[in-house]
């Protein structure tokens, strides 16, 4: 019998958030040592699509080139304006993938994205 070699490190997180509101998300990143995580050199990228399939249209990119997406010294800032946010109530899912200053690119986060939709305009 063949053994598991998993080298996965992604870890699943199901977002909630609500239509029309800011969405702000910041993730404290740290190393073993419990020092802060170096971005130096690093970018990334999360997009929300309807199903899991990369040829699904694009409903949400957040990214470093272009915006949506902060690295800092051990701290990632993901968001979008309250305006950004509008007209998106749906039940989605996402990945957040990280490109190290070599060009290794590791998918960090993944799950379910849910826009619950608004009332209130």
């Amino acid at each position: 019998m063949a053994e598991e070699l998993n080298i996965r490190v992604a870890q699943e997180y199901d977002i909630v958030c609500q239509e029309g509101d800011n969405f702000v998300l910041d993730m404290d990143v740290k190393n073993p040592n419990d020092s802060n995580f170096d971005f130096t050199g690093y970018t990334s990228k999360l997009q929300v699509r309807k199903r899991r399939v990369e040829t699904d249209p694009t409903i949400l990119t957040f990214q470093t080139s272009g915006g949506g997406i902060t690295l800092t010294s051990g701290h990632i800032k993901i968001e979008k304006t309250a305006a950004q946010m509008v007209g998106l109530s749906g039940d989605y899912f996402y990945d957040l993938k990280v490109t190290d200053s070599a060009g290794l690119v590791t998918t960090w986060l993944y799950g379910k994205f849910k826009i619950f939709p608004t009332v209130t305009t």
